[in-house]
């Protein structure tokens, strides 16, 4: 399993650690951001509609946390989804 995205035409997010690892291919740079907790990451997964990006905590009782793309700011905060860790995030796009 691979745990990377692409976010735009031109970003690549994926998890290092506790590290959401922003890799625009255009200009060649990184830009990192903190997971709210210090258990890690466990998954990233991006909507294929709406610009939303979902990260998968990795701690006890972690949270799922969408992220609007590309600002960052939290659109929701899902609890009780895992004790120990999110292996695998997915979207399901009904229409």
């Amino acid at each position: 399993m691979f745990n990377i995205c692409a976010a735009d035409k031109h970003t690549v997010v994926y998890a290092a650690g506790s590290y959401i690892i922003m890799f625009d291919i255009n200009e060649g740079k990184l830009n990192f951001r903190k997971c709210a907790s210090n258990g890690g990451i466990g998954h990233i997964a991006k909507n294929p509609v709406l610009s939303h990006i979902a990260v998968g905590e990795n701690c006890s009782n972690p949270l799922i946390i969408v992220y609007e793309w590309p600002t960052f700011e939290i659109v929701s905060v899902l609890k009780g989804s895992a004790e120990q860790q999110n292996n695998w995030l997915s979207y399901r796009y009904k229409s």
